[in-house]
């Protein structure tokens, strides 16, 4: 047996002790440092989470406390718009913890990627196995086309009647001469409905094929319709709203002309301010609201529909409508709940460009149902509408990118549309043709 002297038994005794102090130590700093990062989380401070979590993530915390740190950082970074760092830190994950299942508490983008990440694993493999063991390629099988069968002499049709060919020249000539009837009437119709025709009381006159020139100017409502929520918080569990705001103005120019007595197309301009709403509570101490105004430059194409004869006419529109945004910005506060702080001041947020947030042009559905009034070679109009939008009304892209509607008010965008209803009245000048 190896002698050892008692000093250095001592000493030997002394570095093992100290090495376990350390090492309980470390475990009980990285324990704190978690909690930490998880309150930072939830406040809103996110470039703190990896700061306080990464020095832990090779040696410092065991078991559940790990996983609940790979969760945390990883959506740290996902919040901040960090995917290749996500990424890192999730093939982290998946290799010091392979067999994970989803918890109904993970955040979504969280569970996203490591689904991704599986699928690629998958994917790896089978093209591993694939490049191991390649499927034997089949035989080509050759075909041999057959000859089509000649035709049958005795399958050709037989020869018509003569009183039979005769009696169906008499129904052609009868057809014919009714045809020829029609087109006459029909062509009267016309030269008819094409003589002025007076406005009754008004002393004005009506031509239903004369082009129109027109202008009108109304009020609109903006409804915002949410497609996917976000938050700062669990969009999940966050009460989150968007809606309307004060009415908006809409003016427009237009030229309309008549394809016949009861179709017309249209086209022109339009200019619209949109006025709509927002609010969340994102965390369970602060709540804040936002009021956007957007301004935006249309160019719509309709085709009418006259639904009555006579002097007063309603009509229906059916249309589409590409606008471009102009400009939008937001007015924003966010407020502490009395309940959670005393102290701090509500946060306010005066009139923020967020043009680069928002989807420059938009595609919508106009729907219009109206009257129409003859006056002295005018006509006087009034119409309701309802317009669907078929386009984000934000970038993806730019999700994060809001500088203090972020980091201030902790206001995140949805994926949403912009959906309106609109009352315009206007003034349309009959331009007649020659003739007319």
């Amino acid at each position: 047996m190896l002698y050892m002297p008692i000093r250095f038994r001592l000493l030997f005794a002394l570095i093992l002790g100290g090495y376990a102090v350390l090492n309980a130590q470390q475990e009980v700093g990285c324990k704190q440092l978690y909690l930490d990062a998880k309150e930072a989380y939830k406040a809103g401070m996110i470039d703190m989470v990896p700061e306080l979590l990464l020095p832990c993530m090779e040696n410092g915390l065991e078991d559940n406390d790990k996983i609940e740190a790979y969760k945390l950082l990883i959506s740290s970074y996902l919040f901040d718009y960090f995917p290749d760092k996500a990424a890192e830190q999730m093939d982290h994950f998946l290799r010091d913890f392979p067999d994970y299942n989803v918890q109904a508490t993970d955040e979504a983008g969280f569970v996203q990627l490591l689904n991704k990440k599986r699928t690629l694993l998958v994917l790896q493999q089978e093209q591993q196995i694939t490049e191991k063991d390649p499927e034997p390629v089949p035989e080509p099988v050759q075909v041999i086309n057959e000859p089509d069968p000649e035709p049958d002499p005795a399958s050709d049709e037989p020869e018509i009647d003569p009183e039979e060919a005769e009696r169906q020249r008499l129904e052609q000539i009868r057809l014919e001469q009714i045809r020829h009837q029609q087109e006459l009437a029909e062509r009267e119709r016309t030269r008819k409905n094409r003589e002025p025709r007076r406005a009754g009381g008004s002393g004005g006159t009506y031509s239903a094929t004369a082009p129109l020139l027109g202008v009108s100017l109304g009020m609109n409502a903006t409804l915002p319709q949410i497609l996917e929520p976000y938050s700062t918080g669990n969009p999940n569990l966050v009460e989150s709203s968007y809606g309307m705001a004060a009415p908006g103005v809409s003016f427009g120019v237009f030229y309309g002309h008549p394809l016949s007595e009861r179709i017309e197309l249209s086209g022109g301009l339009s200019l619209r301010r949109n006025n709509f709403s927002y609010s969340s509570t994102p965390f369970s101490f602060t709540s804040y609201s936002c009021t956007e105004h957007q301004m935006r430059l249309g160019v719509p194409l309709w085709v009418g529909l006259y639904l009555n004869e006579g002097s007063i006419r309603t009509y229906l529109k059916l249309g589409v409508e590409m606008d471009y945004l102009l400009s939008s910005s937001v007015t924003a506060s966010r407020s502490y709940e009395s309940s959670a702080f005393s102290g701090p001041e509500d946060v306010e947020l005066e009139k923020a460009d967020i043009k680069a947030a928002r989807n420059p042009f938009n595609l919508m559905g106009n729907l219009a149902l109206g009257v129409k009034l003859p006056l002295e070679r005018t006509l006087v109009f009034v119409e309701v509408g309802y317009s669907a939008g078929f386009m984000m009304a934000n970038d993806p892209d730019s999700r994060y990118q809001s500088g203090d509607l972020n980091w201030l008010i902790y206001h995140v965008d949805s994926d949403f549309r912009i959906n309106q209803l609109s009352l315009m009245a206007g003034l349309a000048w009959k331009l007649n043709r020659e003739g007319e």
